[in-house]
């Protein structure tokens, strides 16, 4: 692992392990120490981390634990009432005098010690260990808005890994949103596929959550706006540990006017406005349930939604959605205009449902199948759909979201490569370029 990226700019720390099980006891700290000074001994450069779990470290006194906290898992009603104890109980493992003394010998190897979801032990740890660096090697992402400030608060803290940052496949349903007429579970049941809980979905697009985090961080004071899928019941998922507000950047409904929607504004300022159709709608101070969020219910009418940011009463910002038409084709992007003849160089062509104004229509789905003429091969295609049990290694794919993404690999030669899509009820697609030869070709696969 060192000499592969030895002395890489990118690389500004080794792990020597993620949730050990044993590394709380004596065999896993000596084993501990021997993994962080081999490391050492490979690249004195950079310095030495481990991701430790608390809820690992003492798990033989989970259950006298959770009875200290009144808390009985038989009488969990429910997903939520379950993730409320997992990350209440999780804050209790982490600041116990007990996983304090189990921290010391394998925290005191380590150049920085990085704890999965165990930021309670900022603040018990701050005066008996002042100099001892921590970073959030795992958090919880809807947590971030309190997490960040404890990081900016604290010298010694460096920052948050986030679990996670891209959608992937398995751990099954961590983030789903869960109703009340579903199944009450951790894990979602064939046919998902992915975990859900990433700020970037499976096909790289970024998530409301991802918007969020980019205001927390300071980097924007461009507001956000996003709205949960209705329900007759009005019924609006709270984020929880991994789980964020089941909510969408999109403005286009089948619903009649004068419908109440819920909807979400993430801003950096202290108040945001609502404008439907150019009319204020509502206005919010930001800030009430949670940091940088504002919640009002607005009547559906199609359109153009907008937010707008002030503070101190001055506007920093502002974005708005734009309800979009039935769909009339396929719009196809590409991220390069041409690729290397060398077996490996790979495009990526992203397929969108658009209405006449070229605006994508998230609520639309369609069976999109991609042929690839001339020198290159599609190697796979698919959507976002965290439950649609796909191989990805056919032609054919269901949008979603309005969405589906393909990738062709160049092959060996140079030449035209001509790429088609095609769904029923839509002209065809076509994107044309240029497979150029490579420098060192590889032999063919």
């Amino acid at each position: 692992m060192v000499a592969k990226d030895f002395n890489h700019p990118s690389v500004i720390m080794y792990s020597i392990g993620n949730e050990i099980i044993e590394a709380g006891t004596p065999h896993g700290a000596r084993w501990g120490r021997l993994l962080a000074e081999r490391t050492r001994e490979q690249d004195p450069t950079r310095i030495v981390t481990h991701a430790l779990q608390g809820m690992y470290m003492a798990r033989d006194k989970i259950p006298e634990l959770r009875a200290e906290a009144n808390q009985d898992s038989a009488t969990i009603h429910g997903l939520n009432d379950y993730l409320g104890q997992v990350t209440h109980l999780m804050n209790r493992v982490m600041a116990s005098e007990l996983l304090g003394e189990r921290l010391l010998e394998p925290a005191s190897l380590l150049d920085v010690v990085g704890l999965n979801y165990g930021d309670a032990r900022y603040e018990v740890d701050q005066d008996q260990y002042p100099n001892r660096i921590y970073f959030n090697s795992e958090s919880f992402p809807t947590h971030i808005d309190r997490l960040w400030k404890m990081i900016l608060e604290r010298n010694n803290v460096l920052g948050d890994f986030t679990w996670t940052g891209w959608d992937f496949l398995g751990e099954v349903g961590t983030g789903r949103h869960v109703y009340p007429e579903d199944a009450q579970e951790h894990h979602a049941p064939y046919p998902w596929i992915a975990a859900v809980c990433g700020d970037i979905d499976l096909i790289g697009w970024r998530k409301p959550i991802s918007y969020y985090r980019e205001i927390v961080f300071g980097l924007t004071d461009v507001p956000y706006i996003a709205v949960p899928n209705p329900r007759e019941d009005g019924y609006v998922i709270e984020p929880k540990a991994w789980t964020w507000s089941d909510v969408a950047p999109s403005w286009t409904w089948n619903l009649d006017a004068g419908t109440p929607m819920h909807v979400e504004a993430y801003a950096s300022g202290d108040e945001v406005q609502f404008l439907l159709n150019g009319a204020v709608v509502a206005t919010e101070k930001v800030g009430g349930s949670r940091d940088y969020l504002a919640q009002v219910t607005i009547p559906y009418e199609p359109g153009v939604l907008e937010v707008v940011s002030y503070r101190n009463g001055a506007e920093v910002g502002r974005r708005q959605l734009r309800s979009a038409n039935t769909p009339t084709r396929l719009r196809l992007s590409v991220d390069r205009e041409s690729i290397t003849a060398n077996c490996e160089d790979l495009l990526h062509l992203e397929i969108g449902l658009v209405d006449e104004e070229n605006h994508l229509n998230p609520i639309t789905e369609a069976e999109v199948t991609v042929s690839v003429q001339g020198p290159a091969v599609l190697q796979g295609i698919g959507s976002a759909n965290p439950a649609a049990p796909d191989d990805y290694l056919g032609n054919t794919s269901r949008t979603y979201r309005g969405r589906a993404l393909a990738i062709v690999r160049a092959g060996d030669k140079p030449g035209p490569v001509t790429i088609t899509a095609t769904a029923n009820g839509y002209a065809d697609a076509t994107v044309t370029l240029d497979s150029r030869s490579a420098t060192n070709p590889l032999p063919a696969s």
